[in-house]
């Protein structure tokens, strides 16, 4: 059973941290520095790079294997905690197995022992922590995150812009909690018309189940190209 598989690798990263000899290797260390790391990620602090960049730092600090088997042990924790959940989430059927093929990916990566996918550097070990955590959801060709509008797209906003954008914020009750569009780079194959009908179409029925979510938005650059104006439409 995959469960009992993914225990047997976690208690040996445990082991290999005791092997260690060292009181900052402790376990208990390891979890509560874990924990605090697990929180910065899934914060929309505009702080977060830099503070999962300094944390890093001082896991690189007792060298390279203790980072190494403090994010595989994150990896596995997560797992364990939270795959018999995924059920229980009520999720739309395609968007369930999107979340069972993610939680696959965040396993092979954590088995490859590949620092440079298992580090705050590489998006992809983010992401998959966040999917981990029932706090992003793949879509397709989109993700979506549990966010709120960033006030820096009212910087970029005309007058008329601003006055759209408060008509929004007043709509919406404020400016969260909403699900923000995020690019799938696995599911690339999928960006194309029908690929964003799903997406959209995925988007509502998990409106539906998340009935505490106000709704759902994105801003990136391939939302105003003209080769790509199905979008806009």
């Amino acid at each position: 059973m995959i469960v009992n598989e993914i225990q047997g690798l976690l208690d040996n990263c445990i082991a290999k941290l005791h092997s260690l000899d060292d009181r900052n290797h402790s376990i208990e260390n390891v979890r509560i520095k874990l924990k605090e790391f697990i929180a910065i990620v899934l914060s929309s602090s505009d702080s977060r790079i830099k503070q999962l960049d300094d944390l890093q730092l001082e896991l690189d600090s007792f060298g390279t294997d203790y980072r190494l088997l403090s994010y595989q042990i994150a990896i596995y924790d997560l797992y364990l905690d939270n795959f018999l959940k995924i059920n229980g989430q009520l999720l739309p059927e395609a968007i369930d197995n999107y979340v069972k093929e993610d939680f696959s990916r965040a396993l092979k990566i954590a088995k490859s022992e590949d620092l440079k996918k298992l580090s705050v550097q590489d998006p992809r070990f983010l992401c998959y922590l966040e999917v981990l955590s029932f706090q992003r959801f793949p879509l397709g060709n989109q993700d979506v995150t549990i966010a709120g509008f960033p006030r820096s797209l009212l910087r970029r906003q005309s007058i008329s812009g601003v006055l759209d954008f408060t008509k929004t914020l007043l709509k919406c009750r404020g400016n969260s909690p909403l699900f923000e569009l995020h690019f799938n780079p696995h599911r690339l194959r999928k960006f194309n018309p029908e690929g964003w009908k799903d997406v959209l179409r995925q988007a509502a029925e998990l409106l539906l189940v998340r009935t505490d979510i106000k709704g759902v938005f994105g801003a990136a650059w391939f939302l105003t190209q003209r080769c790509l104006r199905y979008l806009q439409n």
